[in-house]
């Protein structure tokens, strides 16, 4: 039974879930979940073709722009609709050229590994957060999500983050 606070919201306890400041500690730092290697070679961008909504030549479906002060971050959150009327394997992750200064999200975030629901359910999501550590300038990753089954209906993604 949740417990609540003196204006009425829920407060969630240790004993249903939540973390002890010691786990907490634990965790900081802490790398997410990984791809095997055969699909972290996958995450390439594809040739450029045309795209409609861009009205454009692009390797990406969709490109997000960021600003954030450099001792600051920025934070993108991106859901990628089920297209198919199947279920299908997923994986995404960033390019290798990707600037270190974007993460993934891991924990608010899909399962980077997972089954894409059917079409007309719930979105796969997933958090960027760039953390520029003090450096400035225009940084950029690529998000690749990859239908094993069904490539050419992959999804690509530009994220630019100008810290300043």
């Amino acid at each position: 039974m949740a417990a609540y606070d003196d204006e009425g919201g829920m407060v969630k306890e240790i004993a249903e879930g939540g973390l002890t400041l010691e786990q907490v500690k634990a965790s900081y730092g802490a790398e997410g979940p990984k791809l095997s290697e055969a699909k972290a070679a996958k995450l390439v961008l594809p040739a450029p073709k045309f795209n409609i909504d861009k009205m454009d030549m692009s390797s990406t479906d969709a490109d997000f722009e960021l600003s954030c002060s450099s001792m600051g971050d920025a934070e993108v959150i991106i859901e990628i609709d089920p297209m198919m009327n199947t279920y299908e394997d997923y994986f995404y992750g960033l390019t290798k050229d990707s600037h270190p200064s974007f993460k993934i999200a891991a924990e608010e975030s899909s399962p980077i590994e997972g089954r894409m629901q059917r079409r007309g359910s719930s979105p796969e999501v997933v958090k960027l957060k760039c953390v520029p550590n003090g450096a400035s300038g225009d940084f950029v990753a690529f998000l690749c999500f990859i239908l094993e089954n069904e490539p050419d209906f992959s999804k690509f993604y530009k994220i630019t983050c100008k810290c300043y």
